[in-house]
């Protein structure tokens, strides 16, 4: 079992070095990230917004990512570090202010520019991360990220079983997940730049580079890899669609419609989560060794029909088990799609990529948790609208055996050639 924990092949320190460096961050936002899930039915009624408008705050703060695209695939034209130490000063500065709120509308500007500098975060991480280690070890390596995020949001549970007893209630939280993130900006100016990154650029293939230049490349991804780009689009979209609503929704539901206090809502997190976590880890090794499309597949059937159990069933112990198998099918497919993000385009579009992934699955969930407010407007059950956009996941699994190439154990030169950005899908 502890062969599943570990790198399939022996990483040198420098590429452990990374991973360890850089897996650090994705905690952090972890934890910035699933506060506002966890903290809406406190947020909420001090800032007087009403419960039907849960759905459509989470949306538009989400929404944020319209802008961390572009300055994420800013990446390949000014370097993954630099642009990573803009991204994680920038999310600390707005997480901060977030606790000093006094108006809903001053309080959606603030988490969607938290969003803005912590999905760009991600995205680079995520591109770094792919750029270094051993392309036997790749899916390992993401799923450590993916792993190191989701301790994240255990840790915002533990916090926020505290909520109450906190100095300034719910405000505290954002104090508390604003500090390490200056510590890791200090840690992080260790970073070095890619290699793949640096010698692109030393060859002179990158261009001089303007502020307009992440729009740019963002229009190159659909004009260079039209097929990719659409393929990685849909598949991205649909998932979300269906997902999103189930996985962010779990906190509030339990304490609104099944009864639970917060204490009990990490007790469940905590306990169950901690096995969930290492779908992880195995998701990655997994697909190492048995290809993206497979783990994918079984992720997203793993999640659809977890989370109908979850959301239908009315008895504690089968919906901690139902919450258990889907949030590890979610975190098994989620790796796989942030590789896919990173795998599919060439070095000098490869923040892009990573970026336009994390983007149609922002706005692919954004559109799900208003389906979600709409039906339950129609339905008046918040359980039966979340579980009705769950077969969207199904779909999406289509989708990768359909359109997308297997990237496993492949070279990243292999899978698109820097040296001929023209080249269609394997």
């Amino acid at each position: 079992m502890r062969q599943l924990f570990r790198p399939p092949v022996k990483l040198p320190r420098e590429q452990m070095s990374m991973a360890v460096l850089v897996s650090a961050a994705f905690f952090v936002a972890g934890y910035d990230l699933n506060i506002l899930g966890l903290a809406m039915p406190r947020i909420m009624p001090d800032l007087n917004m009403a419960e039907s408008e849960q759905g459509m705050t989470i949306a538009i703060v989400r929404l944020g990512i319209l802008l961390a695209f572009p300055l994420a695939a800013l990446a390949d034209r000014f370097g993954r570090k630099t642009v990573l130490a803009i991204t994680i000063v920038g999310s600390a500065v707005f997480t901060l202010a977030t606790a000093f709120v006094q108006t809903p509308e001053q309080f959606l500007f603030c988490q969607a520019m938290v969003r803005v500098f912590g999905y760009a975060q991600d995205m680079i991480a995520i591109v770094m991360i792919s750029e270094e280690v051993d392309d036997r070890a790749r899916g390992w390596a993401l799923g450590l990220l993916a792993a190191m995020g989701a301790a994240g949001a255990g840790a915002a549970a533990m916090v926020y079983a505290s909520v109450d007893s906190l100095f300034g209630g719910w405000r505290a939280l954002y104090v508390i997940g604003a500090i390490p993130l200056l510590l890791i900006a200090w840690l992080w100016r260790r970073l070095p730049e890619t290699q793949r990154f640096t010698r692109l650029k030393e060859s002179g293939a990158i261009k001089p580079a303007g502020v307009l230049s992440g729009v740019k490349g963002i229009m190159e991804l659909f004009t260079l890899y039209p097929a990719r780009s659409i393929a990685l689009s849909a598949l991205v979209f649909i998932f979300a669609l269906g997902a999103s609503a189930a996985v962010i929704f779990t906190a509030t539901f339990l304490q609104t419609d099944r009864g639970f206090a917060p204490g009990e809502v990490t007790l469940l997190v905590l306990a169950g989560g901690l096995f969930a976590l290492a779908g992880n880890f195995v998701a990655g090794r997994m697909s190492d060794r048995y290809g993206r499309r497979t783990v994918v597949a079984a992720g997203g059937l793993m999640l659809a029909g977890g989370f109908a159990v979850f959301y239908l069933v009315d008895n504690t112990t089968i919906m901690i088990i139902g919450w258990i198998i889907g949030l590890f099918g979610f975190f098994a497919a989620e790796v796989v799609l942030s590789a896919y993000g990173a795998e599919l385009f060439p070095t000098a579009h490869r923040s892009g990529g990573s970026g336009l992934r994390t983007t149609m699955q922002i706005i692919g969930g954004a559109v799900g948790l208003l389906a979600k407010d709409w039906l339950y407007i129609l339905l008046g059950s918040h359980g039966l609208a979340i579980v009705l956009l769950l077969p969207a996941v199904v779909v999406s699994i289509v989708i990768v055996y359909a359109f997308l190439p297997e990237t496993a154990g492949r070279r990243l030169e292999e899978i698109s050639p820097d040296h001929h950005p023209h080249a269609g899908p394997h």
